[in-house]
């Protein structure tokens, strides 16, 4: 009897280190589409490829746009969507993978600029994945589109360094990891909370978040 509880007991211990081993590499080794646009070790946020959110000179953004990092080309573009504050748009085309916007937010002040990344294909729940479980969430009226009321989420990671922020149907019935993101927003000084954020909950259905089914 004693064998048997050591052999379950040593399963056990082999599918926890496999399911931990398997969440750990889902967080450091997301696709290169995905990595690309978060930081890591030798950057953490709010710094991103090198390039430091609230401590951001003029001098050290032209280097940076004139040589980018991992043999990658920057190109002044014209931007997909409009971003508050944010004046300067360059199209980032990587080795591989697609081509993602850069948008620089220039606050005189500081702490205050911000740099946001505007992916062509990223999933909330890619970056769930890769930055672990948010720390809250914000909805709140968006645009319309084509005539569909829409409702902007924006999803804050790592103390406020970063977030992600999209839009989704003001009907939605779950907030789903296929949820688009529209931005991934790298700030240095922490916004401040509103008082309609919320803790994260996960995704499903919407009513985890508002239980009486009123949105925003």
């Amino acid at each position: 009897m004693r064998v048997f509880a050591r052999w379950v007991s040593l399963l056990f211990a082999v599918c926890l280190v496999g399911v931990s081993g398997t969440r750990v590499l889902a967080r450091r080794d997301p696709p290169p589409d995905v990595a690309q646009l978060m930081p890591d070790e030798d950057c953490p946020a709010p710094c991103w490829a090198g390039l430091q959110a609230g401590n951001l000179s003029d001098e050290a953004l032209h280097a940076w746009l004139e040589f980018p990092p991992r043999g990658w080309r920057a190109e002044r573009s014209k931007p997909t969507m409009t971003l508050p504050g944010a004046i300067d748009y360059w199209q980032i085309t990587p080795l591989a993978g697609a081509p993602f916007g850069l948008a620089v937010v220039r606050v005189r002040e500081p702490g205050g600029d911000a740099i946001e990344l505007l992916p062509a294909d990223l999933t909330l729940g890619e970056a769930v994945a890769a930055l672990g479980a948010p720390e809250g969430i914000l909805f709140h009226l968006g645009p319309d589109i084509a005539g569909v009321p829409m409702l902007q989420y924006q999803v804050s990671f790592r103390e406020g360094d970063l977030a992600a922020t999209g839009l989704l149907p003001a009907d939605a019935s779950h907030l789903a990891p296929g949820t688009p993101v529209e931005a991934l927003i790298y700030r240095s000084r922490l916004v401040e909370t509103s008082a309609l954020a919320m803790d994260w909950r996960g995704f499903g259905p919407m009513a985890r978040y508002y239980p009486q089914g009123v949105v925003p």
